[in-house]
């Protein structure tokens, strides 16, 4: 396996600066220790790299352990130089690395809406080593957390507001307050459905008069549930898709989604979800979607951008659908092409037409690179990175695709209907390990993406299609072929186990259970315990080639 590439610096490093922070208080100049970085250095000494570069006459962001720097400004040498937590009695903030926001918004008591007015900011972008205001400039007093907006419209002073807690959502928020999804991105200028632990939220809107309460902390009397008495479930069988559910159970999509705080279309075998709207008394009419039946067909022209994905996803039914409604043999279509949408789905009415899915633009890691390089290089805050791209920390894979601005992953040209073989949370980050050398059975390359995992981790059919092969391999162990209807072939290896009943001939739908994570080959029949338990994941196409399967895996993890 190939080890995943760290990028900044050892906790070590970072410690050390701080370690010799009190013996350097009093210099205007600092030693470069092993593990340092600018951006460390310049957290320390609250200073940007930007100034650090500029008073040392740096090119790059390149230093060397054991040469000096200057950490203060030249024109205040007379001045001990100190790392400072926060500004005392001005009423500006030097923004650091690792700041948001939010986070600076809390410290000081204020809204990030306040920080966005006084600062002119059109979005919640900021770059390490700007100065914010943190009270208004024209009156120099800071404002509580509990205050509310500032507006000459008196309703505003009533809107009801929700704290972000571990495990909201857009949905269950919108759930809870009887209001759409639309109308608290509106409310609160969300371009994602993206949220962060702590940030206030708008749940009423900041213009209506009719909000009885108005403090941040303000709750609803009684959250919504489900009432068991009137709640149905459906538990997913093979070949279900929301679709599928939604025409039996006369409901939406989208209600289903809502329901279920599903973020896509996905669905797994054996999952239970709630197929009746469970009894809530009556809800706000105010900014919500009108899902109406789809007629018997209807007629769509293929959009630049546009994948079967992407319009299945539009209208509420599979790419499979759309295919075999339109004699398609591949997933290929073109800009202009006029296709059939078939029935079953559900179309979505807004208030307004809904905005075509814009592509991302995307950046794949190379050797060497870092976060910081990388948003220098598009212009952007190594935090806005890690929002698009829902990075916990700053490490890099190298061949990690990363999406540079908003929108989908360009869709592939084929097995774009793919899901992800594992469930969230059930595996580790996984490199770009195609072409790496193989020693045993002879000198080869990785034919495939390594993905470790826990032995007896389930596994699910990326695809539909029909098992090819099954069985041992001296190389792959207990492994499965599946052929998909495009003639693409997707090989699973290493595996502990298979689900009951499968053998070469049958068919299996996307998101069947079809096995478990495991550990053997490289032996004789049944031979485990060579190497770490992992799935070994391969593509094949028509004619039984090697391909990649890193880009794909990104992509279906993704959408």
């Amino acid at each position: 396996m190939k080890k995943s590439l760290f990028t900044g610096v050892a906790l070590a490093g970072f410690l050390s600066v701080y370690a010799a922070h009190d013996a350097e208080a009093a210099s205007q100049t600092y030693k470069i220790k092993s593990g340092d970085s600018l951006s460390k250095i310049a957290n320390v000494y609250n200073v940007s790299v930007s100034q650090l570069k500029e008073w040392n006459k740096l090119k790059s962001d390149l230093i060397y352990v054991g040469k000096s720097l200057t950490v203060s400004s030249p024109a205040s040498s007379s001045k001990s130089v100190s790392p400072s937590s926060a500004p005392s009695s001005s009423d500006k903030y030097t923004v650091r690395s690792g700041d948001n926001l939010s986070k600076i918004a809390s410290k000081y008591k204020v809204s990030v809406t306040q920080l966005k007015q006084w600062n002119n900011l059109k979005s919640d972008t900021i770059y390490a080593g700007k100065s914010l205001y943190i009270k208004s400039p024209s009156s120099g007093k800071t404002v509580s957390s509990s205050s509310k907006p500032a507006s000459n419209n008196s309703a505003a002073s009533t809107a009801v507001k929700h704290t972000v807690k571990s495990g909201d959502s857009l949905s269950k928020i919108a759930n809870i307050y009887k209001v759409s999804i639309n109308d608290i991105k509106q409310w609160n200028k969300l371009k994602s459905n993206t949220i962060y632990i702590g940030t206030s939220l708008y749940v009423k809107n900041p213009g209506s008069g009719s909000s009885k309460t108005g403090t941040s902390t303000t709750k609803p009397a009684t959250a919504t549930k489900p009432a068991s008495s009137t709640t149905v479930k459906h538990t997913v069988k093979s070949g279900d898709s929301l679709s599928k559910i939604a025409g039996i159970y006369k409901v939406s999509v989208n209600e289903i989604k809502q329901w279920n705080s599903l973020k896509s279309n996905i669905i797994y075998i054996g999952d239970s979800l709630v197929v009746k709207k469970p009894s809530s008394g009556s809800n706000s009419n105010s900014g919500t979607t009108t899902p109406k039946p789809a007629p018997a067909s209807y007629k769509y022209t293929v959009k630049s951008g546009d994948s079967l994905y992407v319009i299945g996803k539009r209208y509420g039914v599979s790419s499979n659908q759309i295919m075999e409604e339109n004699k398609l043999k591949t997933t290929t279509i073109y800009v202009g092409q006029t296709l059939t949408i078939p029935s079953g789905g559900t179309i979505v009415q807004t208030s307004k037409p809904s905005a075509p899915v814009k592509t991302a633009v995307t950046y794949t890691v190379q050797p060497g690179n870092t976060l910081s390089a990388i948003a220098s290089k598009y212009k952007t805050s190594v935090q806005e990175i890690k929002r698009i791209n829902n990075l916990k920390s700053d490490t890099l894979r190298i061949g990690q695709i990363l999406k540079m601005t908003e929108g989908e992953l360009p869709a592939p040209a084929v097995l774009a209907d793919g899901i992800f073989p594992l469930k969230p949370g059930t595996y580790q980050p996984y490199p770009d390990s195609w072409g790496n050398s193989r020693a045993y059975g002879g000198t080869r390359t990785h034919e495939g993406t390594d993905i470790m995992a826990k032995k007896g981790t389930p596994l699910y059919s990326i695809t539909d299609g029909v098992v090819e092969r099954y069985g041992w391999n001296e190389l792959g162990g207990w492994r499965l072929t599946i052929r998909n209807h495009e003639g693409y072939r997707i090989y699973y290896a290493h595996m502990d186990k298979y689900a009951s009943g499968l053998k070469v001939g049958q068919t299996v739908k996307r998101g069947q259970y079809i096995g478990t994570v495991g550990d053997s080959g490289y032996g004789k029949t049944g031979t485990t315990g060579m190497f770490a338990p992992h799935l070994h994941l391969g593509v094949y196409d028509k004619n039984y080639n090697a391909v990649n399967p890193y880009p794909f895996l990104v992509y279906w993890e993704q959408k």
